[in-house]
């Protein structure tokens, strides 16, 4: 089983911006945990007669206990909830946030290998096109086309056409 360090990318207190040298990070997001308060409990939760995740709202002084998932925060414009997600490697569920249309918002590591996919297809696209050009240098040169001018039809440099009409060409 892969293990991963979820806190490795953490930014300590000195990488914080802070005001009157107190670190955002102690300030505003203080405002949500004091207005709300979230119980996620995935393993355990069959035992001690609580849902595997539930959200207390702060009303009157007191927390109640709010239905639904993912739960709808209008205060922040953004929805809770539990959904299967990529974390440390692996499929599993987690605790992620939601838009007003209840779309997931993915997790950076899932971000990164989305990006990585479409990079690769990306690159794997340009090889193909690239392989079309260099297929066409033949046929193009034996209707007596200069290579030049092949090389300008096909977005290629001289060398490269010359290289593929004359292959043991050094």
């Amino acid at each position: 089983m892969v293990q991963a360090d979820l806190y490795k990318n953490l930014p300590t207190s000195d990488g914080l911006p802070d005001s009157d040298d107190t670190p955002v990070d102690d300030e505003d997001q203080n405002l949500l945990p004091n207005y709300l308060l979230f119980i996620y409990n995935p393993k355990y939760w069959g035992c001690d007669k609580h849902q595997p995740f539930e959200v207390y709202k702060l009303i009157g002084g007191k927390y109640h206990l709010q239905r639904g998932e993912p739960y709808w925060m209008s205060e922040v414009g953004l929805a809770i909830g539990r959904a299967q997600g990529l974390l440390g490697g692996e499929i599993c569920e987690v605790l992620t946030w939601f838009d007003t249309e209840g779309n997931r918002y993915p997790s950076a590591e899932e971000k990164a290998l989305a990006f990585e996919a479409q990079a690769q297809a990306y690159q794997s696209q340009a090889q193909q096109e690239r392989q079309t050009r260099l297929g066409a240098i033949q046929p193009l040169h034996q209707r007596g086309l200069s290579t030049a001018e092949i090389a300008a039809i096909l977005s290629l440099s001289v060398d490269e056409v010359e290289q593929a009409i004359r292959p043991d060409k050094e």
